[in-house]
């Protein structure tokens, strides 16, 4: 498992309002015309006891100036995932990258508890949304 940090939109990172939604082709666009990043749409790494693994998601892309960019397999992937861009266990350096993504995107980044990071990756508060679990009403539990 790992921690996810999200390039969105919505006030929380699971909030689902379309209309502020990144769209894949806003996502396509911005990967295009940044010349230090790659879409590759897969992944596929060698794990630990010599097995492969592999991922096939659109938009996955990822970000070929890393300074640990192959470096035991590491890699700065970048996933689109239901109108948010999603990077896991990002380090400062990814983070200061995702930074320049939300502010082209007109985004922001918010860590999976709701926390917001801010450019310096070393100020971050408490975004103060409701939690997945109580944003419906008792009735949408099956959504």
């Amino acid at each position: 498992m790992g921690y996810n940090i999200h390039i969105t939109r919505q006030e929380g990172w699971y909030d689902e309002v379309p209309e502020l939604f990144i769209t894949m082709e806003e996502w396509v666009a911005y990967v295009a015309q940044d010349n230090d990043m790659r879409q590759d749409d897969h992944a596929f790494v060698k794990t630990t006891s010599g097995e492969n693994f592999g991922v096939i998601s659109e938009g996955l892309s990822v970000w070929t100036k890393y300074s640990r960019n192959g470096i035991g397999g590491g890699r700065a992937w970048f996933s689109y995932e239901e109108g948010n861009i999603d990077v896991k266990n990002p380090d400062d350096e990814i983070l200061s990258k995702m930074y320049e993504i939300a502010q082209a995107l007109g985004a922001r980044l918010i860590g999976d508890e709701g926390e917001e990071y801010y450019r310096d990756n070393s100020t971050r508060r408490v975004v103060t949304a409701p939690t997945p679990s109580t944003q419906r009403k008792w009735w949408q539990f099956w959504k």
